[in-house]
């Protein structure tokens, strides 16, 4: 009654289950990590209730951050977008987190990069009670390398589709059903400009041009 301390009432418990189960966590987390580390791609993980973001070593490596530098908004992701990619990627984001998209499957260029750095970035949202979505958790790989040769096959392709144009005789592309896919101007003068994109030869000459045609392919295949 007179608030004097009598003595003292408390309890215990064995909390080494909680810790085993933490430190199995950061174990598999160190694991997927180091096996994502390894394949060349960087993780980052969003979490939508904080409006923050971790991105892992590989990440900031890609991104052109320091080793040093701790990002963790979405605008040191952002800022960092080639213009002409900004309006793509928040689209693409907000497409997938308001439940359009079932995965974020995109392809950008990072800004004041010579030579041009493209990377590849994909994600998915983790949602919670009530389907309201928690965090956003993806990958992203440096594919600048891809997009330079997929640049000097479309080179090489444009030449080769430039020289066909203005050979003087009749060249073509037929696919495995022998459905034209490529005509040049010379060969479309031929047969006065008719309709012939997926077209076989028995569609576009009469029979016994056609079976000519046929037998000459059946003798180029062999």
């Amino acid at each position: 009654e007179q608030k004097n301390v009598l003595g003292f009432v408390g309890f215990i418990f064995d909390m080494s289950a909680i810790h085993k189960n933490k430190e199995l966590i950061l174990a598999q987390k160190q694991r997927l990590e180091l096996s994502l580390e390894s394949s060349e791609e960087g993780v980052w993980d969003w979490d939508l209730e904080s409006d923050t973001l971790f991105y892992s070593a590989k990440w900031k490596s890609i991104m052109g951050y320091e080793i040093h530098e701790k990002p963790t908004t979405i605008s040191a992701w952002l800022n960092i977008v080639h213009p002409r990619d900004m309006a793509m990627v928040n689209e693409t984001l907000k497409a997938h987190i308001d439940g359009e998209e079932s995965l974020i499957y995109m392809e950008h260029r990072i800004r004041d990069t010579q030579p041009l750095k493209w990377v590849n970035v994909r994600g998915k949202v983790v949602f919670g009670k009530n389907n309201k979505a928690l965090r956003v958790v993806g990958t992203i790989r440096d594919i600048s390398q891809r997009k330079k040769q997929e640049e000097i096959d479309r080179m090489y392709k444009d030449r080769l589709v430039v020289f066909l144009d203005h050979f003087p005789a009749l060249a073509f592309i037929k696919d495995a059903q022998g459905k034209y896919i490529y005509m040049n101007s010379f060969f479309q003068k031929y047969i006065d400009f008719k309709t012939w994109n997926n077209k076989s030869a028995s569609e576009l000459f009469d029979t016994a041009t056609a079976e000519k045609i046929l037998e000459s392919d059946r003798f180029a295949l062999y």
